[in-house]
């Protein structure tokens, strides 16, 4: 997944996660983290959020690395930044 959003892949590293589940391989916090870095990276924030709802739903932790790259587009100030403050909450504690 790193190595196809390395090489400009994202949206196809995006794809793969549908089709680890399809194989019987759910996506972890690390594989959620690798998109959410790079969709960050190219301030696709909505994708961001829809990965954050994704990870809320499967009952994944937030991880340090996730809890960064929040605070990272939380300092951009965007519409979107309301959205990644309510999805907080949702995270097991």
């Amino acid at each position: 997944m790193g190595g196809l959003c390395k090489n400009g892949q994202v949206e196809k590293a995006y794809d793969s996660l549908g089709e680890m589940e399809e194989k019987g391989c759910p996506p972890n916090v690390v594989s959620f983290n690798t998109l959410i870095s790079y969709f960050s990276q190219i301030n696709e924030t909505a994708k961001v959020v829809e990965l954050l709802q994704k990870m809320a739903k499967k009952e994944l932790f937030l991880d340090t690395i996730t809890c960064s790259v929040i605070l990272e587009l939380l300092k951009l100030g965007d519409e979107t930044c309301q959205e990644l403050l309510s999805l907080i909450p949702m995270f097991p504690a």
